[in-house]
């Protein structure tokens, strides 16, 4: 039986078809980080490195950017300390990336993200807001949930953010690791159930050494924009933070700081004050 041929215009669809799935093929970005081996690749190591920082909606662990109640990790929806005459607005608040959206049930849906560092004793942010309460403590754990580093200080006499940077005699974070923070205020000193809780989650990278180089060389101002260009939340903040903290009244600054609030859904706290100095 004689093969059949296609003819010129199913050959020629043909090789449109392949044209048209080559350029969607997705491919990786100089942004790309080097993972020290294949089990340690970072979750953004694709992530378009061209854009300003919006946080990617499939990567992030569940957990509360606003305060509750309890020890770490149990759910809660108190928002003060039973002493406290009123529900702070905003209340206690970590500064972390977070998506939203809305549920089949019509409700919304907050998913808090992974945010990067490359740092070795990165800093943290919170918004702390106004309350009776003498401690605030905060607790790094590795992703088994093991204490890697716990630190107790006073409650700040005003609300505003904070920003806590890890001690160099704390234990490095690990390249291609993740971990779990908590900010807590001690309500009740006898009951730890009656505490405020917020946690995040933070991820050391590794740049490739060009980047990482042109990072290092670079000033204040165009480090921030390195960073946001490849996805570094923690490292993006806390040195826009630092600018902001130096030069209240630059407009362009303060215009910066709010956008990447903003960009992360935090704009309620773009206009709070900084209650300490921010060291990245």
């Amino acid at each position: 039986m004689p093969k059949q041929q296609l003819s010129p215009y199913l050959v020629s669809l043909t090789l449109l078809l392949i044209c048209k799935l080559s350029t969607i093929t997705p491919s990786l970005t100089q942004a790309q980080t080097t993972p020290t081996n294949q089990n340690t690749s970072s979750p953004w190591d694709q992530i378009d490195s061209s854009s300003a920082y919006e946080p990617p909606p499939d990567i992030g662990s569940p957990g509360r950017r606003e305060s509750g109640g309890n020890r770490p990790g149990e759910i809660s929806t108190q928002l003060k300390c039973p002493n406290d005459l009123q529900v702070p607005n905003p209340p206690l608040t970590a500064l972390v990336p977070k998506v939203s959206e809305q549920t089949a049930n019509s409700r919304t849906k907050i998913t808090q993200l992974m945010g990067l560092t490359v740092q070795a004793h990165p800093t943290f942010l919170v918004y702390l807001p106004k309350t009776g309460a003498n401690t605030v403590e905060f607790i790094l754990n590795d992703a088994d949930e093991k204490e890697v580093y716990r630190a107790n200080f006073p409650t700040p006499k005003v609300p505003g953010i904070f920003g806590f940077k890890l001690p160099e005699t704390a234990p490095a974070l690990d390249v291609g690791k993740s971990y779990q923070w908590y900010f807590v205020i001690r309500c009740d000193r006898a009951n730890r159930k009656k505490d405020l809780v917020v946690e995040g989650w933070i991820w050391r990278t590794q740049l490739r050494p060009a980047i990482n180089e042109q990072i290092q060389k670079a000033g204040l101002r165009d480090r921030i924009t390195l960073y946001r260009q490849h996805k570094i939340w923690y490292d993006a903040l806390a040195t826009l933070a630092q600018l902001h903290y130096s030069s209240p009244e630059n407009l362009q600054v303060t215009t910066e700081w709010n956008e990447l609030l903003r960009s992360a859904g935090l704009s309620e706290i773009s206009e709070q004050m900084f209650i300490s100095p921010i060291k990245p």
